[in-house]
């Protein structure tokens, strides 16, 4: 019984290492990882509707990131899609974003907070 006593202790750094992550996605603070849940398949086959998201800022973005972006209110998802081309104007860079099951890219172009 022994062979079970690490998998035991695997499985228990594994549930409370989520609960923590889980715990502090939930505070609004600059930065910080969150957890979020994909809700429409724009995305498919790479990120299936119904799948589970960890987001963080990042300093740069590049043709090819995945972001998520959006307002998030009870009413409101964000949107998770692919940045598809960067333009610059007025010496701040746009985003094009696009998902990857979409024929056309997003109307919207997003700046970087």
């Amino acid at each position: 019984m022994d062979i079970f006593k690490p998998i035991y202790y695997l499985l228990i750094i594994f549930v409370v290492s989520i609960t923590v992550l889980l715990i502090f996605s939930a505070f609004p603070i600059a930065g910080n990882y969150k957890i979020m849940i994909v809700k429409s398949g724009s995305m498919a086959p790479a990120i299936k509707m119904g799948s589970l998201v960890l987001v963080k800022p990042a300093p740069e973005y590049e043709v090819g990131n995945i972001v998520t972006f959006g307002e998030i209110s009870k009413t409101k998802a964000p949107t998770t899609h692919r940045i598809v081309e960067i333009k610059s104007q007025n010496g701040q860079n746009l985003y094009v974003t696009k998902g990857d099951a979409n024929d056309a890219p997003d109307q919207k172009q997003l700046t970087k907070r």
